[in-house]
């Protein structure tokens, strides 16, 4: 089946400007050519603004704001009902690709089935499996614990066996973890060269949680593919990801809304607050050293708009801050050619804005439609469910 959109303007993912007067003609899932405006079209998407669909590159399916020790004990069953909600408000806020960074009891992969399988809305996903961690490491009440290279090789081993297309390897302490620092190492420099070199083997990347210090430069030296949050990396870490190539996952949303909610644990807020104060100027850094960003709500879900926002607080270009959350992040994830753009051979992933975000990034909180792989919703009113079938390109 053919779908033709109908597009005022149209924005590709790279360009700095619209293209104007074209049909978006989709089949089995794919964009097959965009083309100006021919005869009658399937779906009308003239009233606004049309991007590629957004790619978050850190967040986590059944893991909400502020959830810790006593969240990652709840039945996986509770967990898996909470991450289909919440992949369906993904969705209405215009995600159609996540990574998911990780969950105890590798539940996020039955969410991603249900998704996959048509049973529920909600973003297709790249699985990180169960985080790794030392012995008492950050996060440990929901990430395999083990010690010694070897057992670091046997943990990446076991979860690509699971289905894991990056491993998530924590390499730093964190906010939700009671007790040490923020940058208290949590493998040694041996463990983190083992996983990333055996992740490697399999042709799987690796993403390191890793705020700063000693830990984090050893996994970037190590040639870890991401650093996820990096508050306190110092500049001889961003020279060195920039000469790399590494990216920086940059999770903004999360310190800053964490920080002032009184649901989340008052030794979280307080830790939430400290690097929501010092994060601005790392990713102004980061810009300044050349190193590759892209951006995740972590738990915020569905605030792509504000982590955009951040990055042009933080000196981008609202171009760059766009790309950061759409082609640029599809090339970090490398899920699928074309991920993140709208371009002959993409997916049909696509977002129908209400305002125009090249002129400012506010117009991301205004999803009317998506397309996911082809598949068009329209986003519920207030009562209704998040997001509605209108069409379908396959």
């Amino acid at each position: 089946m053919t779908l033709r959109i109908r597009c005022r303007h149209l924005w590709d993912g790279t360009r700095d400007g619209w293209t104007t007067d074209v049909d978006l003609v989709i089949e089995e899932g794919r964009v097959v050519r965009i083309e100006a405006c021919t005869g009658e079209a399937d779906v009308d998407w003239t009233s606004g603004y049309v991007i590629p669909g957004l790619v978050d590159a850190h967040d986590h399916f059944c893991i909400d704001m502020g959830d810790g020790a006593p969240e990652a004990g709840e039945p996986p069953e509770w967990k898996v009902a909470k991450g289909l909600r919440t992949a369906a408000l993904m969705l209405a806020t215009g995600i159609t690709y996540l990574r998911n960074a990780g969950e105890k009891d590798n539940v996020g992969r039955w969410v991603d089935r249900a998704i996959r399988e048509g049973l529920s809305p909600g973003p297709d996903c790249v699985l990180s499996g169960v985080p790794i961690t030392s012995t008492g490491g950050h996060g440990w009440f929901l990430a395999v614990e083990t010690d010694g290279p070897d057992r670091f090789r046997r943990a990446v081993r076991t979860q690509i066996k699971q289905g894991a297309g990056m491993i998530k390897l924590i390499v730093t302490g964190g906010v939700t973890t009671p007790g040490g620092t923020l940058i208290r190492p949590c493998a040694t420099p041996d463990e983190i060269r083992a996983a990333i070199e055996e992740a490697h083997a399999n042709g799987v990347k690796v993403g390191a949680h890793a705020y700063g210090g000693p830990a984090a430069t050893a996994a970037i030296i190590s040639g870890v593919d991401s650093i996820e949050h990096g508050t306190y990396l110092s500049d001889e870490d961003l020279m060195e990801m920039s000469k790399r190539g590494t990216w920086l996952v940059c999770t903004s949303s999360v310190m800053t809304a964490a920080a002032s909610d009184r649901t989340v644990a008052p030794f979280m807020r307080e830790r939430f607050a400290q690097v929501a104060a010092d994060y601005r100027s790392t990713i102004a850094r980061a810009r300044k050293f050349g190193v590759r960003v892209v951006v995740g709500c972590d738990t915020h879900h569905g605030h792509l708009a504000d982590e955009a926002a951040f990055l042009v607080g933080a000196g981008y270009t609202v171009l760059e801050a766009l790309k950061a959350c759409t082609a640029d992040a599809g090339a970090f994830l490398a899920g699928e050619p074309g991920l993140g753009r709208l371009a002959p051979g993409s997916r049909a992933d696509a977002v129908l804005l209400r305002g125009d975000p090249l002129r400012d990034v506010a117009a991301l909180k205004g999803v009317t439609a998506v397309m996911k792989r082809g598949h068009v919703w329209t986003v519920g009113l207030p009562g209704t469910p998040p997001v509605l079938p209108t069409g379908d390109g396959s």
